[in-house]
């Protein structure tokens, strides 16, 4: 049989457009379906779950600061970084002076390609510089750089008030 017709040509035409349109949009509909319904699996899509979407995108070698529970991540590196304690704040607060200097610890996790690295304490001050700065995967260093704010005398700082100052980068780089 013989289409010799443009307009029955065109007709057809159109007809099996729509036809493998409305199978790919049904296939699409059925598989966001069942996404919506997985449980989030992959430790980026948890760690974005936990910061209720609240991520700090940086990069090697540029300071950045984040919050207590806040997410940086490194995209190019898939490296994913969270504050998620301060386990010491002995600073000299800023309204005294003070014959120690003080320090702080913080706790930081790591999630390197997909894969949980682990939790990090880093420590400013004390007199010890070496402890501010961790090797982590072979290649990375991550560097405490400060913690705000800083006491005062007298008043309690809340944690939830915590933002500190961080940097990675390649253990063949400085910082």
């Amino acid at each position: 049989m013989k289409l010799q017709n443009p307009k029955i040509r065109l007709f057809l035409l159109v007809l099996a457009c729509a036809v493998v349109f409305s199978i790919q949009s049904l296939s699409l509909a059925q598989k966001d379906a069942q996404l919506a319904t997985e449980p989030i699996t992959s430790p980026a899509s948890q760690l974005l779950a936990q910061q209720n979407g609240k991520l700090i995108i940086t990069q090697l070698n540029r300071e950045f600061q984040i919050n207590l529970n806040e997410t940086a991540i490194l995209p190019d590196e898939n490296i994913w970084v969270k504050f998620t304690d301060i386990t010491e704040d002995s600073r000299c607060p800023i309204n005294i002076q003070c014959i120690w200097a003080g320090r702080a610890k913080i706790v930081v996790n790591i999630w390197k390609d997909g894969q949980n690295i682990g939790d990090f304490v880093l420590t400013t001050g004390g007199g010890n510089p070496a402890l501010a700065v961790h090797n982590f995967d072979s290649n990375y260093n991550i560097k405490f750089v400060d913690l705000q704010p800083a006491p005062i005398s007298g008043s309690e700082t809340q944690k939830s008030a915590y933002t500190t100052a961080l940097v990675i980068s390649k253990t063949t780089d400085k910082i």
